[in-house]
């Protein structure tokens, strides 16, 4: 099964069953894995804890993750994770077929924003077109940059 019919399947918004989705939720520091799956699952010698949570991708745009939503349980671990911290990165790492992980790659969004409710943390991902890039401190003007100016 190819990477793009798995994701097919993944964000197939019909049909009767969901594939298990192996998730990261950290902050540099700090790493939540999960499985929403019945039973605890090793992969790539790191261990995700069965956790009830939905995840549902938003399409791809011009082939970049477009995001998606994670509502996940509510527990200590989440909660302390996304209150301390501006800024965490979600990571959908692979899901569970036919009995086997099927790693996926390039689904990670660190631009998101969390609504928490009595059980649940629903947690909106938008698209990163972003990518690895980063942004110089000093805003440039014609008297820092003439060369572009």
């Amino acid at each position: 099964m190819t990477n793009s019919e798995l994701f097919e399947l993944l964000t197939s918004k019909s049909g009767g069953f969901s594939l298990p989705v192996l998730i990261t939720l950290t902050d540099g520091k700090t790493e939540l894995n999960y499985v929403n799956a019945r039973n605890n699952i090793v992969f790539n010698g790191k261990t995700y804890k069965a956790e009830v949570f939905q995840f549902s991708a938003n399409a791809d745009v011009l082939g970049f993750f477009g995001g998606g939503t994670l509502e996940i349980a509510r527990t200590i671990d989440v909660v302390s994770l996304l209150e301390q911290n501006d800024t965490i990165t979600i990571k959908i790492n692979g899901v569970l077929y036919n009995g086997e992980v099927v790693e996926l790659y390039g689904y990670t969004s660190r631009y998101c924003k969390a609504v928490f409710a009595k059980s649940t943390v629903k947690i909106t991902m938008e698209k990163d077109d972003r990518l690895s890039m980063t942004f110089p401190a000093t805003v440039f003007t014609a008297a820092n940059n003439q060369g572009n100016a």
